[in-house]
């Protein structure tokens, strides 16, 4: 399905790209060679206009949508029956020109400005003066030019800003947990949950240490330890790699841990998220573990589902060494599970009803919980393996040397899904989607504003975080649109980056229902927090 996903991605942002390049062609969108007939201003007597001067020309508004008649709908509303543009007159080029500063240009303008600014370092918009009016630069293959750009921009992105500041992470942590499975702690911990994880993950011997590592996954995810989680995902990836009998195909088990790593609990929302809100980060706490907790229960239903679908059970290499779990003991895992809800929800409104604890001090209460994790875990798995008589130094070199062997691993795979993903963004194909579905998506009682956060956020985490930031500054932190939109990017996941990277790490093209699986318990996660919002931060908010 990896193969489908990626080389989707690609083509179609091919095809929207040379699509929008043909129709500019096509409509004459951007009138490249002609001159836009502006009245220029007088001079007194012979005298022409100085180096730097700053000159205003004007055009009567009707003439210049007509001469820009492509762009009728975004000129519906121009202000003014007159276009006036002021610019710095120049000859230094040996024939006059006009600069327009980028701001407040016109649409065709702008949009000319935005290309050249991108691709031609342009400071501002110059043109020709000429008897006819003013000749702008032509604008060729925008959209491809745009999509070339993107992938360069990612590949180098990926490498750059995203792999290599994650070595030095997967080293330090890989490190870490080398010292505790030399000392018995991760074994101490795959029997300490055995009971619950080998519920949800039948095929994984009892004692084998996938448990632990998912365990050690799951925790960091849960109090929001970004840089934890992602090497004690990769671990785990590499645990359940060794009981995988076909090395190219993910198995039930590595489709269960990407489902249930995407829907992962939340008590401690991202430290983006936090910058972005503000103080009324606090107010998300609970909507954040209600969603979360939810997710989650979909998420194992989703993957346990796919994986009895014909087309994917016949190719779990696994088939036949366990059976899913029985219908008592899986219930008894949702049962848990909502019942953490339950009572986290609970526990929520007694301290607030009873004990008048308000929602920022329980923020702050696991804010500092996450902070004090780190430190302790840094310096008492060290202390205790010195206890246990573990070479400590030894051991935490070689397990730096296979956290840097595994960041070595993920570089192809992670500059492949991020520079189609940025293709996809561009092209067209992003705004194409968000038109598809926005009235199916009203049919939930959503704001189609979300949109583009619904759409953003299983492919990209910066594209997610600027939506919310551009959401927080039209309609303010305390709108409820602002904070659905919030819950929504601290409950879900980047499913196609964490797929990529964490298939990639450990060899996997076939990822069979893992993709099914991760967007079932995202787009489910999207669709609680909206009613769950509504529910839980509708009266806390004025005019949202």
């Amino acid at each position: 399905m990896l193969n489908w996903i990626w080389a989707a991605l690609i083509v179609v942002s091919f095809g929207f790209a040379i699509t929008a390049d043909v129709s500019d062609v096509a409509s004459d969108r951007f009138r490249n060679g002609a001159a836009l007939p502006v009245a220029l201003p007088e001079t007194s007597g012979d005298a022409p206009p100085a180096e730097g001067d700053a000159l205003t020309v004007t055009i009567d508004a009707v003439e210049f949508r007509a001469f820009y008649a492509a762009w009728d709908e975004e000129l519906a509303e121009l202000d003014g029956p007159v276009v006036a543009l002021t610019g710095t007159y120049s000859q230094a080029t040996g024939e006059p020109t006009l600069s327009f500063p980028g701001e407040g240009l016109p649409a065709p303008l702008a949009a000319m400005f935005a290309h050249l600014e991108e691709f031609a370092d342009a400071e501002a918009l110059t043109a020709r003066v000429t008897d006819s009016g003013l000749e702008f630069p032509p604008i060729k293959l925008r959209k491809m030019a745009t999509l070339a750009d993107a992938a360069f921009f990612w590949a180098k992105y990926s490498v750059l800003d995203l792999a290599l500041p994650l070595i030095g992470v997967l080293c330090l942590w890989i490190g870490i947990v080398k010292i505790a499975e030399d000392a018995g702690l991760v074994l101490a911990l795959v029997k300490l949950v055995r009971p619950l994880l080998g519920l949800i993950f039948p095929q994984i011997p009892k004692d084998h240490p996938a448990l632990g590592m998912i365990a050690l996954n799951l925790a960091a995810n849960v109090l929001g330890l970004g840089n934890a989680a992602t090497p004690m995902g990769l671990k785990a990836m590499e645990e359940l790699q060794k009981l995988n009998r076909e090395k190219d195909t993910a198995t039930d088990s590595m489709c269960m841990f990407l489902a249930v790593n995407t829907a992962s609990v939340q008590l401690v929302p991202p430290a983006t998220l936090v910058a972005i809100m503000g103080v009324g980060a606090g107010l998300l706490w609970l909507p954040i573990i209600v969603v979360t907790g939810l997710s989650l229960i979909i998420a194992i239903l989703a993957a346990q589902a796919y994986s009895l679908v014909p087309i994917w059970r016949k190719t779990d290499p696994m088939r036949g060494d366990a059976e899913a779990p029985n219908g008592s003991g899986f219930g008894k895992v949702i049962a848990l599970l909502a019942g953490i809800v339950a009572g986290a929800v609970g526990l929520y409104f007694l301290l607030g009803q009873v004990f008048g604890v308000n929602a920022e001090a329980l923020q702050n209460g696991s804010e500092y919980v996450a902070i004090l994790i780190i430190p302790l875990v840094l310096a008492l798995v060290p202390l205790y393996g010195l206890f246990r008589g573990v070479p400590v130094y030894e051991s935490f070199v070689e397990g730096a040397k296979e956290g840097f062997d595994i960041a070595k691993t993920i570089i192809p795979y992670a500059v492949a899904i991020l520079f189609a993903i940025g293709m996809f963004r561009v092209s067209g194909a992003f705004a194409a989607l968000k038109g598809a579905i926005a009235t199916p998506f009203g049919w939930v009682g959503a704001d189609p504003e979300l949109l583009p956060m619904m759409i953003a956020r299983p492919l990209t985490g910066g594209g997610s975080l600027g939506v919310l930031a551009e959401l927080e500054a039209i309609h303010g932190p305390d709108s409820l649109i602002t904070k659905t939109a919030a819950v929504m990017y601290g409950s879900t996941e980047t499913t196609f980056y964490v797929l990529a990277v964490y298939f990639g790490s450990v060899g996997i093209k076939k990822a069979r229902h893992a993709v099914a699986a991760g967007l079932t318990a995202d787009f489910a996660a999207m669709l609680i927090a909206v009613w769950v919002c509504a529910l839980l931060l509708g009266r806390t908010v004025a005019g949202g």
